[in-house]
């Protein structure tokens, strides 16, 4: 397969969907024509869709096993989102609140 020696002590501390997800690329980069999986194959084995395969393999290339892990999608700012300040001055606190006066 695509083991290396450095990346065998890598996976001994990382996650299990990590390690599957080392499998599934290796197979997709092995020299071995026996070995070797087409990517669609290699998602279908992990639960990802081809073109997310592709995404793993590429960032696998790029960083290495650091690049098999799961990347947050949160944004690193929200420029829409109301300052606390503001909400608090108009009375935008929890349900007592709105300020509404009965």
């Amino acid at each position: 397969m695509y083991l290396r020696d450095e990346d065998i002590s890598l996976l001994r501390e990382e996650e299990a969907y990590v390690k599957k997800r080392y499998g599934a690329v290796a197979r997709t980069l092995s020299n071995s024509e026996i070995l070797r999986i087409s990517r669609g194959q290699a998602a279908r084995m992990i639960g990802l869709g081809r073109r997310q395969m592709q995404r793993v393999v590429k960032r696998f290339r790029q960083e290495g096993i650091a690049g098999l892990r799961l990347k947050s999608t949160r944004p690193h700012s929200s420029p829409n989102r109301t300052s606390l300040r503001i909400d608090r001055d108009h009375g935008g606190g929890g349900k007592e609140g709105h300020g509404l006066r009965c």
